[in-house]
């Protein structure tokens, strides 16, 4: 089985989560219909940069 294109897909798509949760922490409390209190938001920042190092870490181990 060829892991490469499963890491390149991972990868994409953690990426992009962690993006969008690191820079629009708000607008997806409001689409959840979670309070955007001050301590959620930046759980939720934390949680994309986590996300995206996660990602960053699948891009260079895909080969």
């Amino acid at each position: 089985m060829n892991t490469k294109i499963i890491m390149t897909a991972s990868a994409l798509l953690l990426a992009t989560i962690g993006l969008l949760f690191t820079f629009l922490p708000a607008e997806i409390l409001q689409y959840f219909n979670a309070a955007a209190s001050k301590p959620f938001v930046l759980l939720i920042q934390i949680s994309g940069a986590l996300y995206f190092s996660f990602a960053m870490l699948n891009w260079m181990t895909r080969s």
